[in-house]
């Protein structure tokens, strides 16, 4: 009656549920495990000592704890995964760490690339004003001879 598996634990997990944690009542056969009682008791005293140390009990080092007791509730009641399931996410991991240090050196190609052509485009306009200052400072309108001017913005030579 307390273990679901398959079509049937998905079931129960509907948002009847109470949501508190602690409303559920736990089934005996779990409590009177001894292998699992000792995870509870060792997260327990995990807890405790973290607290005893820092005074405070710091939310990612307590989620960081219920996962571990977690792992390993799914290791006693569910089984260790095979060795193929194990070697797959071996392999998807270096996968996964491949491509990460592959985006990142491609992201750091890229903005140096940017920072060159950032370097020639300063460079660029300050060539622009300087030629433009130039253009003034001999009297000369910077604006190109094919472009028509309106009569009052002619200047007489």
């Amino acid at each position: 009656q307390y273990l679901m598996t398959g079509a049937h634990a998905s079931e129960n997990t509907t948002s009847a549920e109470p949501e508190d944690p602690l409303a559920r009542k736990v089934p005996g056969w779990i409590k009177n495990d001894e292998r699992t009682r000792a995870s509870v008791e060792k997260l327990r005293k995990s807890l405790v000592n973290a607290y005893s140390e820092n005074g405070t009990l710091e939310s990612t080092i307590a989620a960081e704890h219920f996962w571990q007791c977690g792992l390993d509730f799914a290791m006693r009641w569910g089984g260790s995964p095979s060795a193929e399931v194990v070697k797959q996410n071996e392999a998807m991991d270096a996968k996964l760490k491949k491509i990460s240090k592959d985006s990142l050196a491609e992201t750091s190609m890229l903005r140096q690339t940017i920072r060159g052509l950032e370097r020639r485009h300063r460079g660029l306009v300050e060539t622009a004003q300087k030629m433009e200052r130039q253009l003034k400072e001999r009297g000369r309108s910077h604006t190109p001879r094919h472009v028509q001017r309106s009569p009052q913005r002619v200047k007489q030579e």
